[in-house]
This record gives structure tokens, C-alpha cells and sequence, in this order.
């Protein structure tokens, strides 16, 4: 039966709104402390509710996690969490536990799950590395190219080809959609984040989150590998706020309780995710900062392939961040924890 139980939380959300922000910094730095945020937040989100949660057993069934954030949690990579022992000898990530998946709430849950349906004939389409995208991502097409290997049917646009025009003439005809672009999201106003792509005469090469409500989408996946594209960069939202104020780049920034807020309000922070999953796409795959394009090209060419393997998405993106944070030199959580699964893991 459905169990519902509210567990009171000891720390208030400017308390848990100043933790996060603390571990995302200390995340997207890829600094060493990010585990003593990681391991507090566990002891304040997870540790209160352990008893509800599922066992992990040995084998191949995983427990699934499906995590419903809100405010501050949304910028939250709770694959990451960390458990330690009282001993501290015993440390264990949720992911290593758990498969994990999201949803913005229980709602949006049901109505991605409706939009599932069975395949008959399976096909991607990926655009890559525009070269209006301000750095230039070499690694995207690389990565775009093995993953379309993987398809019997697949189109790969790079360069000036990765164009708005192209997503509205083909994205109709693809079952699985790969952008491997920058994106950036609007902390003022959700709906204008946007993908970046190359401009034509009849567009500005760039995908807004509005936009995306009139594709003609019938992906049982969108994959957005690219940077920001769910929420904010933390050290880029300090960029702009040197660059209007004219100050160095050495220059301290601190964020206001307001402008955190806004970072941090979860009600419309999911921006282009969002628009996707209404848009009629079940699944989003999205990240939570800007990620290193080379980890990101392993990870998503392991998540496609355990896509190909039968695995469900949630457990193909388990087994592809568990691959990646196994590699030496990619153990921190800045390689391998940005990605978010939204919607409907099957």
C-alpha cells in the first residue's frame, strides 16, 4: 500500500538553501570538500527517511529512487549524496545503492508515463557542436558520431549544419533526439533559456524553451548534452555579474539572498526540461552544470549503449555514471553527477 509521512526538517530552507549552494560550488570547482557537503546533505535529506526506503540487494534488481525536488533540491545531484559510517570507514554514494530518476512532480510523473509507447522502428537524430557555439565543443561531434553508430537508422548534423531549421524539418521523424550543444538557462524567465544552434536566414540559432512547445516531437528521448541546459551555472551567474559591474575577474562575488532565490526557486527552474516533457517527450536526460566534454562523451556513449542493451534509462544512466566515477581521474562528482533524468525511467 501507499505509504505517505512527512519527516520534519531540522535545518529551514535558508539554512538548506546555503548548504547547496555551498556543495554545488565546491562541485563545479572540483574541489575535495564537495564530499563534506555531499555527506551532510545525506544526513539531513536522506539519513531521516532510510527506514522507508527500499533495501539494496545483491544481483541485477536495483531499488529506484524517483525524487520529487522542490526549491533549493532541484540544483541538487542527489546520485552524489554520500553515506559514511559512524567509523568513517564505509562510504557509499546514493547511486551505488539506488537508481535514480526525477520527476517535477507527481502529475507531470503520470502524464510522461502516458506518453511512453512501444516502438517499431527506432531512429536519432543529433546536432552537434554549431560553430556559432562560443567554446567550440570538437569532442560533440566525436561523441555524436559512435553513439549514431550505434543506430541502424541515425542523422548527424555538426557544425553549420546543427541547425533551428533542421530540428523543425527532422526532429518528427527521429525516436531518440541528442543535442550536444550549449544551452542557457534565464534565471528571470524560464521560457527564454534556449539551445544553441547555427543561424540561418530565417532563424537566430537559438531553440528557446518556448519554441520547443511547437515541434513536432515524437522522441521517446531528448538528451540534452550540453552545458546549463537545467539549471544555471553557479560561476557563470557571478561572470555576469562582474562583467555588468566592470570588476576582474579576481574580484569576490557574493550572490544575494534574492538573486540565490531566484537560482533556487524550483518552480520554474527546469526551463527547456520542462518544455520538452510537455512537449510530449516522456524522457529528458539534462544537465545540471557545465560538464567536461570528454567525461560527458564516455558517459553518453555508455548511457546509449546500455539503451541498446534493453536496459531501462534510469538504469543505463546508473551504469554509465558508475562507469565513469570508476575511471581513474574522474572519481569527483563534477565528471560524472550532472546529469538528471526526468520523467519516465523505462
Amino acid at each position: 500500500g501507499e505509504v505517505r509521512e512527512a519527516i520534519p526538517l531540522s535545518h529551514g530552507r535558508a539554512e538548506l538553501m546555503d548548504q547547496v549552494i555551498a556543495c554545488r560550488k565546491a562541485i563545479e570547482s572540483g574541489e575535495p570538500s564537495a564530499d563534506f557537503y555531499l555527506a551532510t546533505l545525506y544526513d539531513w535529506l536522506i539519513a531521516p527517511v532510510e527506514s522507508f526506503l527500499p533495501l539494496s540487494n545483491s544481483g541485477d534488481v536495483v531499488p529506484h529512487l524517483v525524487i520529487v525536488p522542490s526549491g533549493p533540491l532541484y540544483y541538487l545531484p542527489f546520485q552524489a549524496l554520500l553515506r559514511v559510517s559512524e567509523d568513517r570507514e564505509e562510504r557509499q554514494r546514493l547511486i551505488e545503492r539506488y537508481t535514480l530518476s526525477y520527476t517535477p512532480s507527481l502529475v507531470t510523473l503520470k502524464y510522461t508515463q502516458q506518453q511512453s509507447s512501444p516502438l517499431d522502428e527506432v531512429s536519432f537524430l543529433a546536432l552537434a557542436d554549431p560553430s556559432s557555439g562560443d567554446p567550440r565543443l570538437p569532442e560533440a561531434q566525436t561523441e555524436s558520431r559512435r553513439i549514431a553508430s550505434l543506430f541502424s537508422v541515425s542523422e548527424v548534423y555538426v557544425d553549420s549544419a546543427a541547425t533551428e531549421s533542421v530540428v523543425q524539418s527532422r526532429v518528427s521523424a527521429a525516436t531518440d533526439v541528442l543535442f550536444s550543444t550549449h544551452g542557457l538557462f534565464n534565471p528571470h524567465n524560464a521560457m527564454f533559456s534556449y539551445l544553441v544552434l547555427d543561424p540561418t536566414e530565417g532563424s537566430d540559432g537559438r531553440l528557446y524553451a518556448h519554441e520547443v512547445f511547437s515541434l513536432p516531437l515524437t522522441a521517446n528521448l531528448v538528451v540534452l548534452s550540453a552545458c546549463e541546459t537545467l539549471l544555471p551555472s553557479i560561476a557563470d551567474m557571478e561572470g555576469q555579474i562582474r562583467a555588468v559591474r566592470g570588476d576582474s575577474e579576481d574580484e569576490v562575488i557574493e550572490l544575494t539572498d534574492e538573486q540565490l532565490e531566484t537560482l533556487t526557486s524550483g518552480d520554474e527552474i527546469s526551463g527547456l526540461t520542462r518544455a520538452f516533457l510537455y512537449a510530449g517527450t516522456p524522457s529528458v536526460l539534462s544537465s545540471l552544470w557545465s560538464v567536461y566534454s570528454q567525461a560527458t562523451a564516455d558517459l553518453m556513449v555508455a548511457f546509449y549503449e546500455g539503451i541498446q542493451a534493453d536496459r531501462g534509462k534510469a538504469e543505463a544512466l546508473r551504469d554509465a555514471q558508475l562507469k565513469i566515477m570508476n575511471t581513474p581521474g574522474y572519481e569527483h562528482p563534477v565528471y560524472w553527477a550532472a546529469f538528471n533524468l526526468m520523467g519516465d525511467w523505462r
